[in-house]
């Protein structure tokens, strides 16, 4: 009975790593999109974008055993926002919860809330039973390059950021204890004024894409991107194998569009892109290469015809990066007419 234990002790470890470890790699996607992107504010519902965020993490708490508690505000909460930087920022905390609640024995709980303040500002907040954080450091936590992690676990993750996000947004966020044990982050936008709403002409245009085939060897890279298309009303079908076009496209629904690992074991993505193109040449404006080595991607790209080069989608992505190339699909499928 104490080995059975023990070993289901090492495989929910080995399953904490593992989450921990594609939630990490979320973060730092988000935190280069953030220097990269300038805001876009436009008038944003943030039990959306709340629940986006939810989303975007939901397998890393699902991994991990942790109970998610929601308390959404009445109706929608509009703030003035950038939806996608304000999704990462409340996915890095949710993160930063997930990689607190690592080490917990017994329930491991995060609370999330959305709700108005005394003086209608539109606030969410992200509460876990952690350890907390250590009275002595609550002043730097903040700080740039300041972290709160020892090797494995982390609960200061790209707080710096989040903070310069959320001000630059003229909104606020701080750091509360919760007793017994636990931390809670708040953040605080500025209410809408009337009259200053942005038209609904900045608001995200659907791609008109509904279904996604993803080929990746990787599960935590195909899970990402699946996690992303989902918040943007596309289902996806992962192909962890890659056998033949035929095989692939045989008894399912058409993808609108469709993502390759540029490497797959025994094959590379140009070459089922070419497989996929001579099976379903609708697909050649419809494909897109995912890859850590843009060199290389764009010299095999170069060396196709100019009527045949698909999109590149670089890793890590963020929100941003996956919905800027589904509106350059969009955009070829609508020429293309």
């Amino acid at each position: 009975g104490l080995c059975r234990g023990m070993e289901a002790d090492h495989r929910q470890e080995a399953l904490d790593d593992a989450a921990a470890e594609r939630c990490g790699r979320i973060v730092k996607s988000f935190l280069s999109m953030v220097r990269l992107h300038p805001a876009a504010q436009a008038e944003t519902d943030l039990n959306q974008v709340i629940r986006a965020a939810l989303e975007v993490t939901a397998y890393g708490a699902r991994s991990s055993g942790i109970i998610i508690d929601t308390d959404f505000a009445a109706g929608p909460l509009l703030a003035m926002a950038d939806a996608d930087h304000v999704t990462q920022v409340a996915a890095n905390f949710l993160i930063n919860s997930q990689h607190a609640l690592a080490g917990i024995a017994g329930d491991r709980l995060i609370k999330v809330r959305t709700f108005r303040s005394d003086r209608d500002h539109p606030c969410f907040s992200v509460e876990d039973n952690g350890p907390g954080v250590p009275e002595a450091i609550r002043g730097r936590i903040f700080e740039s390059y300041f972290t709160t992690k020892p090797v494995g676990v982390g609960t200061g993750i790209g707080l710096s950021i989040s903070k310069s996000i959320i001000e630059r947004h003229n909104g606020n966020v701080w750091f509360e204890e919760v007793l017994p044990r636990g931390a809670r982050f708040v953040v605080q936008l500025p209410a809408i004024v009337a009259g200053l709403a942005t038209a609904g002409d900045n608001q995200p245009r659907s791609s008109g894409l509904r279904h996604a085939l993803i080929i990746d060897d990787e599960p935590d890279v195909a899970g990402s991107l699946s996690d992303i298309l989902e918040l943007m009303g596309i289902k996806s079908r992962i192909v962890p194998v890659w056998e033949s076009a035929a095989a692939t496209l045989s008894g399912h629904m058409p993808p609108d569009i469709v993502f390759s690992d540029l490497r797959m074991p025994g094959v590379s993505g140009i070459s089922i892109y070419r497989e996929l193109l001579a099976e379903k040449p609708v697909l050649a404006r419809r494909f897109v290469l995912v890859t850590g080595d843009l060199i290389g991607a764009k010299a095999e790209i170069e060396a196709l015809p100019a009527q045949q080069r698909p999109q590149i989608l670089e890793k890590p992505f963020s929100t941003l990066d996956v919905r800027s190339v589904l509106s350059a699909i969009a955009e070829q499928a609508a020429l293309k007419g």
